[in-house]
């Protein structure tokens, strides 16, 4: 990682804490759960990313299960929803994410090809969350089935491929936000330096 990667990963977790978008307790999970520990990040990169996972890491996502405020945490981040009672500048949901400014977006083949993309990712993070939750393993929404095939429509394959990309690309940022988020909110200023070189290094 780069030094402006690192400084745009600080800029979001810096945004997370302004827009108050965690509780304290979620803040503190937070901390707790990734300020030391990467290996739960890359359970949850693993999970998320379909990977097969081995007996040890089965029974730690059982563990992530059954911590109700982790799970909280990792719904507000992966399946947002409308919150009428949150606080001012937290309301998101998937469709939140649509870029509906580009004057592209109004060209109804444009629009609607943004639209189904983000119904994929929208149903694809929904699963992976209720298997973490129930502990299932359902892949309808399958991610290796989106890569380019010929044999697809040209729409089809169009939307499965951005749809694939923009879902890699969301895992890995957020388990990046987290563990930055968790490195800036430890409480000694030295082991927050010492921990955000050690990780700009691996």
């Amino acid at each position: 990682m780069n030094k402006h990667q690192q400084k745009l990963l600080e800029q979001k977790a810096e945004q997370s804490l302004k827009t108050e978008r965690y509780t304290d307790e979620e803040k503190q999970t937070i901390v707790n759960a990734f300020s030391d520990d990467n290996q739960l990040l890359f359970l949850l990169r693993k999970h998320f990313l379909q990977g097969e996972l081995n007996e040890v890491e089965l029974s730690e996502r059982k563990r992530v299960r059954e911590n109700l405020v982790l799970m909280s945490v990792i719904q507000k981040d992966f399946v947002p929803e409308i919150d009428p009672n949150a606080n001012f500048n937290q309301l998101k949901d998937f469709y939140a994410f649509v870029n509906t400014d580009a004057d592209k977006f109004f060209l109804a083949e444009v629009g609607l090809a943004e639209l189904k993309k983000w119904e994929i990712i929208k149903q694809y993070f929904t699963q992976q969350y209720e298997n973490l939750r129930d502990n299932k393993n359902t892949n309808e929404v399958n991610l290796k089935e989106m890569i380019f095939d010929s044999r697809k429509e040209p729409d089809k394959a169009m939307v499965e491929i951005a749809a694939r990309n923009t879902i890699i690309r969301t895992i890995e940022q957020q388990m990046m936000v987290w563990k930055t988020f968790a490195v800036m909110n430890l409480t000694d200023p030295e082991k927050i330096k010492e921990k955000l070189r050690m990780d700009s290094n691996e």
